[in-house]
């Protein structure tokens, strides 16, 4: 079941959605995030700044974890179970 408290702004709810679906692929580290931060960019006009700023406030949520890059991590199993609707 899906946690609740979710992001409440449509660009997080975006960004967290496609972070969700590409998660399983069997990506990790920067490869796995790095293109989705610039297809944010290019699909939704969602600056570059502000998908980092995300990924930080998920980290301090415990939704996603990284090493020495902010862009090189992935989400927690918390983090795949937030709704992002």
């Amino acid at each position: 079941m899906a946690s609740k408290g979710g992001p409440t702004k449509e660009d997080a709810r975006i960004f967290l959605k496609a972070l969700q679906a590409r998660s399983g692929q069997g990506n990790a580290g920067t490869a796995f995030v790095r293109p989705i931060i610039l297809e944010m960019a290019e699909k939704y006009g969602i600056p570059e700044k502000r998908c980092l700023f995300l990924l930080d406030k998920w980290g301090s949520k415990g939704w996603y974890e990284y090493g020495t890059v902010i862009d090189g991590g992935w989400l927690t199993d918390e983090g795949m179970a937030v709704e992002a609707n």
